[in-house]
């Protein structure tokens, strides 16, 4: 794992989800910087001052889709057209199980795909595929880090 904490950037409107992914990342032990956007026009906002002051970008996105003011596919295909938000690792977690929504989010090159689902123990999942996405950025990273 990285030397230092890896941004992880939750696009979320639910507190309850919040707490929980708190949690799951710090049962995966991840030591991170968690920064919240909690509808999507902000994080549009977020995404258009990168990228014209040049960052600081996330080293992780968990996205969920329904935000509101601006959905979460929006969010994603404005993020994949500029190059260096398109290098971002973007987890959807959403309650939403549709295929069109599983459909887009693949071709708009989703990392994972995560439906948040009602069991706590399940929810923690969310955890360990933010570890998996982090051991892939450090090449052959091995060690451990905490959230």
């Amino acid at each position: 794992m990285p030397d230092k904490p890896i941004r992880v950037l939750l696009v979320e409107d639910n507190l309850g989800d919040i707490v929980l992914v708190r949690e799951a990342l710090k049962e995966a032990q991840l030591e991170c910087e968690l920064s919240i956007q909690d509808n999507g026009e902000s994080m549009l906002r977020m995404i258009e001052k990168s990228e014209q002051d040049g960052g600081p970008f996330p080293d992780i996105v968990l996205l969920d889709l329904n935000l509101p003011r601006i959905d979460g596919l929006q969010l994603l295909e404005r993020m994949r057209r500029d190059p260096r938000w398109a290098e971002v690792p973007v987890v959807i977690a959403s309650s939403s199980d549709s295929p069109h929504d599983r459909q887009v989010a693949a071709a708009l090159g989703v990392s994972e795909y995560f439906r948040k689902p009602s069991d706590y123990d399940q929810f923690m999942r969310i955890g360990a595929i933010v570890r998996r996405l982090v051991a892939h950025l450090v090449t052959g990273g091995g060690s451990t880090a905490s959230c």
